[in-house]
């Protein structure tokens, strides 16, 4: 009996373990269906003057939506796109529609950007670049700017820079060194305090002699073309703007611009970049880099000292740019001058390191010392004197100066052979070294200086050629 009721438990055990393993079997979910993520994209179909027509599609999409923005603008979020932008419902998941955007400005870029969604799913931003007609004459990227800062103009309360954009490589002078197209425009501004930054805003042809603020001036400003560096032609403007937008340490430059040429053709430049200013309100270009020039002739000549009795002063000139017979400059080169005093010699430059002398303008000249150098308004001419040094174009017209105003220059004579060396700054900070190594040259005796516009030693530029002022000679 014992064996039957074991029998029985085991069977009762086994049939209950294996209901309890049929209890925690669970059935079968069916999978959740996620939605896909959407796909977005942008084709160009056509554009006109002042509009753009692209085709806009999507998959897997509840919606899509775009906006239209300036080439130069920041791209924003597909979140941005989805809210702000223009929304477009999806038929069975998809999109394809043709769009076209009115009210666009000619021969303009512009970005199209697009987002879509699917629930929670995103998917963008993606763009497309397209551009309006242009029905310019001329429409170009320059890639040579010159910008120059001229300053105050007289009787007025405006400054005057003077802009450049080019398709040809320029020199220090604008002058273009191969065929292209330019812009060259004079522009008025609000006074920016001695500030060499072109004040943002835009700039309207003006009248004539009007020097008006936030003007351009119709009587210098030129379009010009070329096939080489030798064959440029001009034409003045009939209307136009610039418009000047500061980007951190550059610039974005658009001049738009109608050329009188009898038909109003229109012509554009654009610049996007840095762009070194040249400082033009003395009357000359600074230096803005490093002089280092070895000179290759010496002339001057030592006389007694009127304003310091006992002293010698010796006004001498290094160079190494092409003269004429009479001792005009006529070439490229630099020129060094300088104005010297030490004790009174009959034998012309003393050994010794001349350190600068500020003061000399207090009638305060001590032994080895050299003037320092200033500029010169001589009969409405711009003329520097004292210690410089200067740069001449291939015509012999002066491009740039630098007046010294601290450093040592070193004279060391011995058995007939000179040898001068300057450790410089101009009053920009710029570092000036000059070496020369010749013939130790008699100096001529004459009778005492002139100050403060000395004679000078015989060298002389001729004019400046447009768009630089007229200039005298450099005493």
């Amino acid at each position: 009996m014992k064996k039957d009721l074991l029998i029985s438990f085991c069977l009762a055990a086994l049939a209950a373990a294996l209901f309890s393993c049929k209890e925690k079997e669970e059935p079968a979910v069916p999978p959740v269906n996620e939605p896909d993520a959407p796909e977005v994209s942008l084709s160009r179909v056509d554009s006109t003057l002042t509009s753009i027509t692209f085709l806009i599609e999507a998959t897997d999409a509840e919606y899509a939506s775009y906006m239209v923005i300036g080439a130069h603008d920041d791209i924003p979020s597909a979140e941005t796109v989805l809210s702000e932008g223009k929304t477009i419902m999806a038929e069975d998941s998809t999109i394809g529609e043709k769009v076209e955007y009115f009210g666009l400005e000619t021969a303009e870029q512009y970005v199209v950007v697009a987002a879509a969604a699917n629930g929670e799913l995103v998917s963008g931003p993606v763009t497309l670049t397209m551009s309006t007609v242009s029905d310019y004459y001329a429409d170009f990227n320059a890639e040579w700017p010159t910008l120059w800062y001229y300053g105050p103009q007289d009787g007025t309360a405006v400054d005057m820079f003077f802009l450049q954009l080019s398709t040809a490589e320029a020199d220090v002078m604008a002058s273009p060194l191969e065929g292209g197209k330019l812009i060259r425009l004079y522009l008025y501004t609000e006074s920016t305090g001695g500030d060499l930054q072109l004040v943002p805003g835009t700039y309207t042809l003006g009248a004539e002699g009007a020097y008006e603020k936030f003007t351009i001036d119709p009587s210098t400003s030129v379009y010009a073309t070329g096939t080489t560096a030798d064959d440029w032609t001009q034409v003045y403007f009939e209307s136009g703007t610039l418009e000047v937008t500061a980007e951190g340490d550059g610039y974005y430059l658009k001049a738009d611009m109608v050329i009188a040429d009898g038909e109003s053709s229109k012509v554009r430049a654009r610049f996007e970049g840095i762009i070194a200013t040249g400082d033009i309100s003395s009357g000359y270009l600074d230096f803005n880099s490093e002089v280092e020039q070895t000179m290759t002739g010496l002339s001057g000549r030592v006389r007694a000292s009127s304003s310091a009795p006992g002293l010698s002063n010796a006004s001498v000139t290094l160079y190494n740019c092409v003269l004429d017979s009479d001792g005009y400059v006529v070439g490229p080169g630099y020129l060094f001058n300088m104005e010297l005093y030490m004790p009174t010699n009959d034998e012309g430059i003393y050994d010794g390191e001349y350190e600068a002398n500020p003061d000399w303008g207090d009638a305060v000249y001590p032994e080895y010392t050299y003037i320092t150098g200033f500029l010169y308004d001589m009969f409405g001419m711009v003329v520097p004197q004292g210690t410089y040094v200067s740069e001449y174009y291939d015509n012999g017209s002066l491009i740039r100066v630098g007046v010294i105003v601290s450093g040592t220059i070193t004279v060391r004579q011995e058995g007939g052979h000179i040898s001068i060396t300057t450790e410089c700054l101009t009053d920009r900070g710029v570092p000036v070294r000059i070496t020369y190594d010749g013939d130790d040259i008699p100096l001529v005796q004459t009778g005492a200086e002139s100050l403060p516009c000395t004679e000078g030693n015989g060298v002389e530029a001729g004019l400046m050629p447009a768009p630089f002022p007229a200039f005298g000679c450099i005493g």
